[in-house]
Protein backbone atom coordinates (compact mmCIF):
# COMPACT_ATOMS: atom_id res chain seq x y z
CA UNK A 1 0.00 0.00 0.00
CA UNK A 2 1.24 3.18 -0.81
CA UNK A 3 1.29 5.63 1.98
CA UNK A 4 1.86 9.25 1.55
CA UNK A 5 3.11 11.13 4.33
CA UNK A 6 1.98 15.12 5.45
CA UNK A 7 -0.86 14.65 3.01
CA UNK A 8 1.70 14.49 0.07
CA UNK A 9 0.73 13.09 -2.98
CA UNK A 10 3.36 13.37 -4.97
CA UNK A 11 5.92 11.32 -2.70
CA UNK A 12 4.79 7.93 -1.38
CA UNK A 13 5.91 5.94 1.75
CA UNK A 14 6.85 2.41 0.85
CA UNK A 15 8.77 0.70 4.41
CA UNK A 16 11.98 2.51 4.01
CA UNK A 17 11.55 4.02 0.50
CA UNK A 18 10.11 6.68 -0.92
CA UNK A 19 8.26 7.10 -4.45
CA UNK A 20 8.96 10.35 -6.12
CA UNK A 21 6.68 11.70 -8.72
CA UNK A 22 8.08 13.08 -12.01
CA UNK A 23 6.10 15.62 -11.13
CA UNK A 24 7.82 16.28 -8.13
CA UNK A 25 11.07 15.68 -9.19
CA UNK A 26 10.82 18.25 -11.98
CA UNK A 27 9.23 20.93 -9.26
CA UNK A 28 12.81 19.68 -7.19
CA UNK A 29 14.79 21.10 -9.56
CA UNK A 30 17.22 24.84 -8.64
CA UNK A 31 15.47 26.21 -12.27
CA UNK A 32 11.79 25.64 -11.31
CA UNK A 33 9.82 29.23 -11.02
CA UNK A 34 7.00 29.86 -8.98
CA UNK A 35 6.81 26.19 -7.20
CA UNK A 36 5.40 26.32 -3.62
CA UNK A 37 6.80 24.03 -0.99
CA UNK A 38 5.47 24.76 2.47
CA UNK A 39 7.37 24.01 5.57
CA UNK A 40 4.23 22.57 7.11
CA UNK A 41 5.10 19.72 4.62
CA UNK A 42 8.49 19.44 5.45
CA UNK A 43 9.41 21.15 8.44
CA UNK A 44 13.68 20.57 7.90
CA UNK A 45 12.93 23.35 5.22
CA UNK A 46 11.85 26.81 5.62
CA UNK A 47 9.27 29.49 5.18
CA UNK A 48 9.35 32.84 3.13
CA UNK A 49 6.35 34.87 3.34
CA UNK A 50 3.72 35.54 0.16
CA UNK A 51 5.34 37.69 -2.32
CA UNK A 52 8.93 38.46 -0.78
CA UNK A 53 11.05 36.77 -2.25
CA UNK A 54 14.48 38.14 -0.79
CA UNK A 55 13.75 36.74 2.67
CA UNK A 56 13.35 33.54 4.44
CA UNK A 57 10.75 34.28 6.06
CA UNK A 58 9.46 34.54 9.93
CA UNK A 59 10.39 31.34 11.61
CA UNK A 60 7.22 30.15 11.96
CA UNK A 61 6.50 26.81 10.37
CA UNK A 62 4.89 26.65 7.08
CA UNK A 63 4.31 30.31 6.80
CA UNK A 64 4.54 31.34 3.10
CA UNK A 65 6.10 29.77 0.56
CA UNK A 66 9.50 29.15 -1.22
CA UNK A 67 9.57 30.06 -5.19
CA UNK A 68 13.46 28.88 -6.44
CA UNK A 69 15.50 26.43 -4.27
CA UNK A 70 17.67 23.45 -4.38
CA UNK A 71 17.96 21.50 -1.40
CA UNK A 72 19.57 17.80 -1.20
CA UNK A 73 18.06 16.21 1.85
CA UNK A 74 18.86 13.28 3.26
CA UNK A 75 18.97 11.85 7.17
CA UNK A 76 20.34 14.41 9.28
CA UNK A 77 22.88 16.06 6.73
CA UNK A 78 22.40 17.57 3.02
CA UNK A 79 23.30 20.03 0.98
CA UNK A 80 21.05 23.62 0.79
CA UNK A 81 22.24 25.64 -2.06
CA UNK A 82 21.01 29.26 -2.26
CA UNK A 83 23.55 30.74 -3.94
CA UNK A 84 22.63 33.69 -6.20
CA UNK A 85 19.11 34.10 -4.81
CA UNK A 86 19.33 38.11 -4.57
CA UNK A 87 18.35 36.59 -0.54
CA UNK A 88 19.21 39.87 1.99
CA UNK A 89 17.46 37.97 4.81
CA UNK A 90 18.17 34.22 6.43
CA UNK A 91 15.82 35.10 9.26
CA UNK A 92 13.26 31.99 9.62
CA UNK A 93 15.79 29.89 8.13
CA UNK A 94 15.44 26.12 9.36
CA UNK A 95 17.72 24.51 7.71
CA UNK A 96 20.36 21.89 9.21
CA UNK A 97 22.40 20.60 6.13
CA UNK A 98 25.82 19.96 6.33
CA UNK A 99 26.58 21.88 3.44
CA UNK A 100 25.03 25.59 2.99
CA UNK A 101 25.91 27.98 0.32
CA UNK A 102 24.68 31.34 0.37
CA UNK A 103 27.41 33.06 -1.91
CA UNK A 104 26.29 36.17 -4.40
CA UNK A 105 23.23 36.89 -1.99
CA UNK A 106 22.48 40.56 -0.29
CA UNK A 107 23.06 39.52 3.40
CA UNK A 108 24.31 41.54 6.03
CA UNK A 109 23.67 39.44 8.99
CA UNK A 110 24.14 35.79 8.72
CA UNK A 111 23.37 33.65 12.11
CA UNK A 112 24.02 30.00 12.24
CA UNK A 113 23.47 29.43 16.14
CA UNK A 114 20.69 27.15 15.61
CA UNK A 115 22.40 24.14 14.16
CA UNK A 116 25.93 22.29 15.18
CA UNK A 117 26.50 19.85 12.44
CA UNK A 118 27.47 22.47 9.45
CA UNK A 119 30.86 21.05 7.94
CA UNK A 120 31.05 23.20 4.90
CA UNK A 121 29.89 26.83 4.56
CA UNK A 122 30.38 29.71 1.34
CA UNK A 123 28.71 32.66 1.93
CA UNK A 124 31.29 35.19 -0.19
CA UNK A 125 30.13 37.88 -2.31
CA UNK A 126 27.61 39.39 0.02
CA UNK A 127 27.82 42.27 2.65
CA UNK A 128 27.83 40.45 5.63
CA UNK A 129 28.76 42.67 8.83
CA UNK A 130 27.34 40.62 11.95
CA UNK A 131 28.33 36.76 11.82
CA UNK A 132 27.29 34.12 13.82
CA UNK A 133 28.75 30.93 12.87
CA UNK A 134 27.32 29.16 16.20
CA UNK A 135 28.94 25.76 17.94
CA UNK A 136 29.66 24.46 13.93
CA UNK A 137 32.42 23.11 15.63
CA UNK A 138 32.99 20.36 12.56
CA UNK A 139 33.03 22.94 10.09
CA UNK A 140 35.70 22.23 7.67
CA UNK A 141 35.65 24.53 4.77
CA UNK A 142 34.91 28.22 5.25
CA UNK A 143 34.00 30.86 2.59
CA UNK A 144 33.77 34.69 3.52
CA UNK A 145 35.33 35.99 0.82
CA UNK A 146 34.41 39.68 -0.12
CA UNK A 147 31.99 40.80 2.75
CA UNK A 148 32.31 43.42 5.27
CA UNK A 149 33.50 41.83 8.00
CA UNK A 150 35.82 43.54 10.64
CA UNK A 151 37.03 41.31 13.34
CA UNK A 152 36.54 37.61 13.41
CA UNK A 153 37.43 34.90 15.65
CA UNK A 154 37.89 30.61 14.60
CA UNK A 155 39.64 29.97 17.64
CA UNK A 156 36.48 27.46 18.84
CA UNK A 157 37.23 26.04 14.99
CA UNK A 158 39.70 22.75 15.25
CA UNK A 159 38.70 20.84 11.54
CA UNK A 160 39.19 23.85 9.40
CA UNK A 161 41.04 22.87 6.42
CA UNK A 162 40.09 26.01 4.27
CA UNK A 163 39.95 29.30 4.82
CA UNK A 164 39.11 32.18 2.74
CA UNK A 165 38.21 35.84 4.43
CA UNK A 166 40.07 37.48 1.51
CA UNK A 167 38.39 41.40 0.41
CA UNK A 168 36.93 42.16 4.21
CA UNK A 169 37.71 45.51 6.57
CA UNK A 170 39.34 42.83 8.99
CA UNK A 171 41.10 44.66 12.00
CA UNK A 172 41.10 41.62 13.84
CA UNK A 173 42.07 37.87 13.38
CA UNK A 174 41.90 34.80 15.54
CA UNK A 175 42.87 31.57 14.77
CA UNK A 176 44.15 29.80 17.71
CA UNK A 177 42.35 26.66 17.28
CA UNK A 178 44.98 24.30 17.89
CA UNK A 179 45.14 22.69 14.68
CA UNK A 180 46.82 25.04 11.58
CA UNK A 181 48.89 22.20 10.85
CA UNK A 182 45.41 21.40 8.75
CA UNK A 183 44.48 24.59 7.31
CA UNK A 184 46.07 23.73 3.68
CA UNK A 185 44.03 26.72 1.98
CA UNK A 186 44.24 30.15 3.46
CA UNK A 187 43.66 33.50 2.20
CA UNK A 188 43.31 37.08 3.74
CA UNK A 189 44.45 39.07 1.08
CA UNK A 190 43.13 42.76 0.66
CA UNK A 191 42.31 43.53 4.51
CA UNK A 192 44.18 46.97 4.59
CA UNK A 193 43.24 47.21 8.48
CA UNK A 194 44.52 44.00 9.16
CA UNK A 195 48.05 44.16 11.00
CA UNK A 196 48.48 40.95 12.97
CA UNK A 197 46.80 37.53 12.82
CA UNK A 198 46.66 35.26 15.88
CA UNK A 199 47.93 31.63 14.92
CA UNK A 200 49.27 28.33 17.05
CA UNK A 201 52.80 29.04 15.81
CA UNK A 202 53.93 31.87 14.29
CA UNK A 203 57.04 30.85 12.42
CA UNK A 204 54.94 28.07 10.56
CA UNK A 205 52.13 30.34 9.67
CA UNK A 206 54.82 32.71 7.71
CA UNK A 207 56.30 29.98 5.95
CA UNK A 208 52.60 28.11 5.09
CA UNK A 209 50.64 30.71 4.89
CA UNK A 210 51.26 33.02 2.37
CA UNK A 211 48.28 34.82 1.13
CA UNK A 212 48.28 37.75 3.30
CA UNK A 213 49.25 41.30 2.48
CA UNK A 214 52.33 43.20 3.03
CA UNK A 215 51.42 45.08 6.14
CA UNK A 216 50.29 41.54 7.47
CA UNK A 217 52.34 39.38 10.18
CA UNK A 218 51.14 36.58 12.38
CA UNK A 219 51.53 36.19 15.86
CA UNK A 220 50.79 33.40 19.02
CA UNK A 221 49.36 36.64 20.97
CA UNK A 222 48.08 40.01 18.53
CA UNK A 223 47.58 41.53 22.12
CA UNK A 224 51.11 41.58 22.34
CA UNK A 225 51.92 42.64 18.76
CA UNK A 226 49.73 45.74 19.25
CA UNK A 227 50.82 46.66 23.17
Amino acid sequence: ELVSPNDNDNVYDVGNFFIISKKEIKNFKKTAKNFSYTSENNPDFFSVPVGDNTSLGDGTNGNGYVTEYNYLYSTGSGTADLSNLSINDLTGNLLTPNAFYVNGNNLSTVDLSHQTNLMDFDAGFNQISTLNLGQNTSLVNLDLESNLLASLDLSSFSSLSSINVSNNNLSTLDLRNGNNISVTSFSAINNPNLQCISVDDATWATTNWTSIDANTSFSDDCALFSS
